[in-house]
């Protein structure tokens, strides 16, 4: 079961079956709680590699539940959602695992911010070169080494 509600406050109503459903075939680890403190849906990940048993330092109650489901966050959701579809996208578009795991996430996050260095040292470039040009041809203006002419026509 991957809807845990034993704890509703605010009453949210259970997400729709064919989305638990879809949710338990794309990774059975996934577990959507309602929450404790905010009226939202808490998307989390059960844990099934541990170093021992979890404490709680803190007296937080979500905190808390997750350390007693063995669970750990992974995105909250608003009550408000109107399409579960939505969700899915989301994690399909952070899935780690889809770009090759943690050494293709850390390559894709490399390239994107050696791109984006790139596009800035270009701009940074150009505008040096716009002021260096305009500097030297206000230099030479003023030195009397260039002059402007104007035609009659």
């Amino acid at each position: 079961m991957n809807w845990i509600a034993e704890q509703n406050p605010y009453n949210l109503v259970a997400p729709p079956g064919w989305f638990l459903t879809m949710l338990a075939a794309r990774d059975r680890d996934l577990v959507i709680l309602p929450g404790i403190k905010q009226p939202m849906y808490r998307l989390a990940r059960r844990v099934t590699k541990s170093l021992g048993v979890m404490t709680a330092l803190t007296h937080d109650p979500e905190t808390v539940q997750m350390i007693q489901l063995k669970v750990v966050p992974v995105t909250s959701i608003l009550p408000t959602i109107r399409c579960w579809l939505d969700v899915i996208q989301w994690l399909d578009d952070h899935d780690t695992w889809m770009v090759g795991g943690a050494e293709g996430a850390d390559r894709r996050l490399s390239a994107q911010e050696d791109a984006r260095l790139a596009a800035l040292q270009k701009q940074h470039d150009s505008e040096a070169d716009a002021r260096g040009s305009a500097g030297f041809h206000a230099l030479k203006i003023r030195a009397g080494e260039k002059v402007f002419v104007h035609s009659g026509a």
